[in-house]
């Protein structure tokens, strides 16, 4: 197998809406053409459980990585940020319950230029009860065809 050139990266934790980062891996997963790309390794796929710090490493071996996760802020549930560069300026955005989060990985990462080429985080706005509704688990679908496309074309041109 040959070093993954795109990283999928679903972040989340046991609780309700906010397992949509590994939701979509798994979304991504079950997609019949995407199954080639995973199976010589040109696609990695990962879901973690709050990786602080240790995300840094995970960033590592891949030109093109997109990290998914949930995050709570005042957007209507649904909504979708797509970040791409100057992650300390939403490392209080990112911010997480559990100590060292998200922001702070990115940040750290980015200060220590340690982050790949080709990163972009979707941050996923969920509501402050991590209910999941119909509308919520549209935007899921949605962004697992979305980074179906995105890894498909990304893979077919390199």
């Amino acid at each position: 197998m040959s070093e993954p050139q795109v990283t999928v990266i679903g972040v989340g934790s046991p609780f309700g809406a906010d397992q949509l980062g590994w939701w979509v891996v798994d979304g991504l997963s079950q997609r019949s053409e995407l199954q080639p790309f995973i199976a010589d390794g040109r696609l990695r796929l990962l879901s973690c459980d709050r990786p602080g710090s240790g995300l840094i490493e995970m960033l590592q071996g891949s030109g093109t990585v997109h990290l998914i996760d949930a995050m709570i802020s005042n957007a209507a549930p649904g909504t979708v940020r797509c970040l791409r560069d100057n992650f300390a300026t939403y490392s209080s955005l990112l911010m997480s319950s559990h100590g060292f989060g998200l922001g702070q990985a990115l940040a750290m990462a980015e200060a220590l230029a340690e982050l790949p080429p080709d990163l972009t985080l979707h941050a996923v706005e969920i509501p402050v009860d991590l209910s999941v509704s119909a509308g919520l688990q549209r935007t899921l679908q949605t962004l697992v065809i979305s980074l179906t496309v995105t890894v498909i074309s990304k893979l077919s041109t390199e």
